[in-house]
């Protein structure tokens, strides 16, 4: 005999459906939570997780309420078990979705989630799901790649507001590729300071790449990192089409790349270009080497 809809159940109020750790869908209602145990083409049947509990709902094949689930159980409710579940489920849908780090989305998540005291204490730290959400992310991130030659993915070239960050992608000749990473907001920085701070970090640098070199401006009398050079050699020749494109886009944004002050380690391959190209300010210029 088949089973009428329950016309009194309002199925947009009370019946939801979230996901298991593993990815399994579980349905809530009544802050009872149910895990699929058959499927048939017209009818799925849902059982309590709770072992031993003997409730039961039952729905279409498009998730619509058909019967079950208004009698009481023998335990208390999964309200708990549903908060942790669902903040999980938030948590690693932002990880696989957004390029913003672990720990951000898990303090920000954890800030705005009502969990109550005993959901707060049994829920995992940032330490102990860190590495879990790592390997989800890790998933979907493309291939690392095998030499300084490979695709950059179009998010890979963006902000995390959606904004252009990718510069310059350019090979002067084979195997000597030159990255230039910079958001509007750092270049407006870059080109108002009057004093820049450059050096390269090699231990940080990606695979197949030699350094990665940072020029920082001032702003509000602070020092700010304002544009990101991957470079696989410390050439001058290197250094001098780095220089160029600031110039160009300095002029791109109406303004001049005319810095009065260098701040730079001894660099063999920075020296001579900033020598060679400072322009009219080369007389007023100092060069600090620290």
């Amino acid at each position: 005999m088949s089973i009428s809809p329950d016309s009194t159940f309002d199925a947009n109020e009370n019946l939801s459906f979230i996901k298991s750790n593993k990815g399994q869908p579980l349905l809530v209602m009544n802050e009872q939570l149910y895990k699929c145990n058959k499927k048939t083409a017209r009818k799925k049947y849902w059982i309590c997780i709770v072992s031993g509990c003997s409730m039961v709902v039952h729905t279409d094949e498009n998730d619509v309420y058909l019967y079950g689930g208004k009698c009481d159980h023998h335990h208390e409710s999964n309200s708990d078990v549903i908060q942790t579940t669902h903040l999980r489920q938030q948590m690693k849908e932002r990880v696989l979705n957004e390029l913003t780090p672990i720990g951000i989305i898990y303090e920000e998540e954890m800030a705005k989630a009502p969990l109550s005291t005993a959901s707060v204490a049994t829920f995992p730290t940032n330490q102990e799901i860190h590495q879990t959400f790592v390997k989800a992310r890790r998933k979907i991130l493309p291939i690392l790649p095998q030499s300084c030659l490979f695709t950059i993915p179009d998010p890979f070239k963006l902000t995390i507001d959606g904004k252009r960050f990718l510069l310059l992608d350019e090979s002067r000749v084979r195997r000597e590729r030159l990255l230039l990473y910079a958001s509007d907001l750092q270049l407006d920085i870059l080109f108002d300071s009057e004093t820049i701070y450059m050096d390269g970090t090699f231990s940080k640098a990606p695979s197949h790449f030699v350094q990665i070199y940072i020029i920082h401006g001032i702003k509000h009398g602070a020092c700010v990192p304002c544009l990101f050079a991957l470079m696989v050699n410390k050439k001058a020749a290197t250094y001098r089409q780095l220089f160029s494109e600031l110039k160009n886009l300095a002029l791109d944004r109406n303004k001049n790349f005319l810095p009065k002050l260098f701040v730079t380690d001894f660099e063999s391959g920075v020296i001579p270009v900033l020598k060679a190209d400072v322009s009219i300010y080369y007389f007023c210029m100092k060069l600090f080497l620290i």
